[in-house]
């Protein structure tokens, strides 16, 4: 048995391995330069000394509200080698969503770039945290990189820890909305490393292109560590920007890819319009949604000798299945594949008992990788963790070779590009309908990212009237037959990123009796509605767009 007190195969110590095994190895690589592991590991430290003058001491908290690059994995392992806790914060949410993570966490020092300063800077509990500022200027704030430079020289701290202590806390959206922490024990953050580098046939000759977002537990924990710890090379990237990721991973010669499918679709796209079939990569890995057969074979038509994959998982119970290559093609979409390693799989009634195979229940699991609970919730964590099972939210079912097929979500959640973003469209339509100046008939619009959003509305809230989606991602042909409104949908000719999910999505409704409008707006791009794009603006295909919006939602709303 693994004692408790432990410094050999913490996260920290597993990568520091790897890199002493690779000294002049590269890294990582960002879009300003790259680093060996000897550069990695000396930085490391030196934040971890730092950190340490600043009064962090174990269990105590590290913010670090970054976008991807290497101030997020320095930050991230100097944390976790000081027995600190990690806490993520999506750069890009709220003031009032990082108020509401501040006061929870109580990071004792918070690091942060200029991708969270814009909204950061409202946040009225940023003073209660030191904070350490990358590449921006902020009130109160002390500069990252001479604050490495000073720790440079200090002899870096190494306790040793203890593995059933929190190694991060991982803040996700839930039934509630409001973000809760999910507490990521030093040990389950080790078997995250161990299991998925056996999984996903990571190591030392790894090169994994890294471009969803680091902040999220799926950004950092199933390929990012796994590769460090491995001795691997990450090439990491800020932006999604489909042609330059086609370019940079054949450029970099990438091996590993991970992308959403809504980002797969696009780069489906963008390689057929380049002419490459990305001959380096050996995996591409789709993962935070179910791929839709369309986008599936997409990926399969253009990159024809890569190992294609689709998995399912959840912040808090960690990744549960795996669709590998050789089902994937003969599966739906919403098939998920079998436990991956580690990982025990249930579906249950209502009761808690085991559902018989291919009958829908709750999808439940337990895993080394799973939450140890929630931060300081032991109420919400008796609800979720039971007998030693996380219950998922989710529902799905199992058939006789062990292949779960997701069903849907108890859980109200919507998945735009790759994060869980809150939208209970259920209560919007109720407290709308009840209000003093409603007539009772709600409506919903959005535009790319958004569209995607109202078409998940439009899904989960039978009661909406009207729905008016531009160029959003579709939602899948199954959830079809739940839509009950009237939908009008807008989608821009040039737009290689959505158009593939068209024809599946009209036959959906189609056959689902669904009332619909579709209009295509020949030689407009993606986001043509949107005067600040730039070239891609159509002041023409915008209007027409908008005033047939209007039109509609008068007609049914009036």
């Amino acid at each position: 048995m693994i004692p408790s007190a432990h410094n050999a195969i913490d996260v920290a110590a597993l990568v520091r391995r790897a890199g002493l095994a690779h000294p002049h190895k590269t890294a990582i690589v960002w879009e300003e330069g790259r680093r060996t592991y000897t550069e990695l590991l000396a930085r490391i430290d030196a934040l971890a000394g730092q950190l340490r003058e600043m009064g962090v001491r174990e269990g105590m908290r590290v913010g670090l509200a970054l976008g991807n690059g290497p101030t997020f994995v320095e930050g991230y392992l100097a944390a976790a080698q000081l027995g600190a806790i990690a806490v993520p914060l999506n750069p890009l949410q709220t003031a009032r969503e990082h108020d509401h993570i501040l006061h929870d966490a109580e990071p004792r020092v918070l690091i942060a770039d200029a991708v969270a300063a814009p909204t950061l800077r409202g946040a009225k509990l940023l003073t209660a945290s030191q904070l350490l500022t990358d590449g921006v200027e902020m009130p109160n704030g002390t500069d990252y990189e001479a604050t490495v430079q000073q720790g440079v020289a200090t002899k870096p701290p190494r306790p040793i820890l203890d593995l059933e202590a929190p190694l991060a806390i991982l803040y996700t959206s839930g039934t509630t909305g409001t973000p809760k922490g999910v507490v990521r024990s030093q040990f389950a953050g080790a078997m995250i490393v161990a299991l998925r580098q056996s999984a996903m046939f990571i190591g030392p000759d790894t090169v994994l292109y890294a471009c969803t977002p680091m902040f999220h537990a799926a950004g950092h924990e199933f390929m990012l560590l796994q590769t460090l710890g491995a001795g691997g090379t990450v090439v990491s990237r800020r932006r999604f920007d489909a042609t330059g990721i086609v370019a940079d991973v054949d450029k970099h010669a990438a091996t590993h890819v991970f992308f959403v499918p809504t980002m797969s679709a696009a780069i489906a796209a963008a390689l057929t319009e380049a002419g490459t079939t990305w001959p380096s990569v050996k995996l591409w890995m789709s993962a935070a949604s179910p791929l839709p057969e369309w986008v599936r074979d997409a990926i399969l038509k253009s990159a024809p000798d890569v190992r294609v994959w689709n998995c399912y998982g959840l912040t808090e119970g960690g990744t549960l299945t795996y669709m590998r290559d050789d089902a994937i093609a003969t599966r739906p979409g919403h098939c998920v594949g079998r436990a991956g390693p580690g990982m025990a799989v249930r579906i249950v009634d209502a009761e808690g008992n085991d559902a018989p195979h291919d009958e829908v229940g709750e999808i439940v699991c337990r895993s080394p990788e799973s939450m140890s609970g929630y931060w300081q919730d032991s109420h919400l964590t008796a609800q979720v963790v039971r007998n030693g099972w996380v219950h998922t939210g989710d529902l799905g079912s199992l058939d006789a070779d062990g292949y779960l097929t997701l069903a849907g979500r108890l859980k109200d959640v919507v998945i735009s590009g790759g994060v869980n973003v809150y939208a209970n469209g259920r209560s919007a339509v109720a407290f709308l309908k009840g209000h003093a100046d409603s007539n009772g008939k709600f409506g919903a619009l959005g535009f790319c990212w958004g569209g995607g959003a109202v078409n998940q509305i439009a899904v989960h809230a039978p009661d909406l009237v009207a729905a008016a989606p531009f160029y959003g991602p579709v939602p899948a042909a199954a959830d079809v037959p739940k839509i009950k409104a009237k939908m009008m949908l807008h989608y821009a000719g040039n737009d290689n990123f959505v158009n593939p999910g068209i024809k599946p999505y009209r036959e959906a409704l189609e056959a689902a009796n669904v009332d619909h409008t579709v209009f295509i707006y020949e030689g407009a791009n993606h986001a043509f509605h949107n005067d600040t794009a730039g070239a891609r603006y159509n002041k023409a295909a915008a209007e027409l767009a908008w005033s047939r919006t209007i039109d509609f939602m008068k007609a049914n709303l009036a």
